[in-house]
């Protein structure tokens, strides 16, 4: 949750896991890029979508019924361009725009899933790679923003020699203002996922402004 400068309102950001896959992701297998078929992940993103419709709340807890409030509904939508994390938000924009204006999907490379060959390199060699929103639209007609582009989009390959010449420190960023450019890159290290993910989060504030919630549906490392 992060409070604005009207004392009275607060921005939440929220942050989503996909639901269960179809088939399952198995690390160094694949598949790397299934879609939400199972029905407990479909389960998975209603439910996920409905608590974010609603404020986020809970009856049977004191602290989170008296959030209640406009406040905590997110009135925008970014995610990861893989399957899974697209299918999530795709029920997560349609439940919210019932209730609200029309909401579409942020197709946000920055987001995407960790760049390591156990979760992008199937066991017989190939890489998995995300598809464009080009390509979404086709599977998501009504609920991509087509003319969203990526604040912090895909870059080229690492150097063999896992040399980066964009690891400098982003100390000297402001909170309102964005990071340096760490966008992500295959092979990626622990540290380039953290630091990418932090050039990613503060770009996105710095998009989506100061005083609307919203959302992020993407990977176990990445909502880490």
């Amino acid at each position: 949750m992060v409070p604005t400068t009207d004392d009275q309102r607060r921005q939440y950001v929220w942050l989503v896991r996909y639901g269960r896959t179809d088939p399952p992701l198995r690390e160094n297998i694949g598949n790397f890029d299934s879609d939400l078929h199972n029905p407990d992940g479909l389960a998975h993103a209603t439910s996920i979508a409905k608590r974010l419709a609603s404020g986020h709340t809970m009856k049977d807890s004191d602290e989170c019924s008296s959030s209640l409030s406009d406040d905590a509904v997110p009135k925008t939508v970014y995610s990861d361009p893989f399957l899974r994390c697209m299918r999530t938000a795709d029920v997560v924009v349609k439940t919210l725009s019932s209730n609200n204006a029309e909401i579409k999907i942020r197709v946000e490379e920055g987001t995407t899933e960790w760049q390591v060959p156990s979760l992008l390199v199937d066991k017989d060699g190939e890489r998995t790679h995300p598809r464009t929103t080009e390509d979404l639209v086709k599977l998501f007609l009504d609920t991509v923003d087509v003319a969203y582009r990526s604040v912090n989009p895909q870059g080229p390959d690492r150097a063999a020699d896992g040399s980066d010449d964009d690891d400098d420190d982003d100390d000297d960023d402001g909170p309102s203002r964005p990071s340096r450019c760490h966008p992500p890159r295959f092979p990626e290290t622990e540290e380039q996922l953290h630091r990418r993910c932090q050039s990613s989060i503060r770009r996105i504030l710095a998009d989506v402004g100061s005083t609307d919630s919203f959302v992020i549906v993407g990977h176990a490392p990445c909502v880490q």
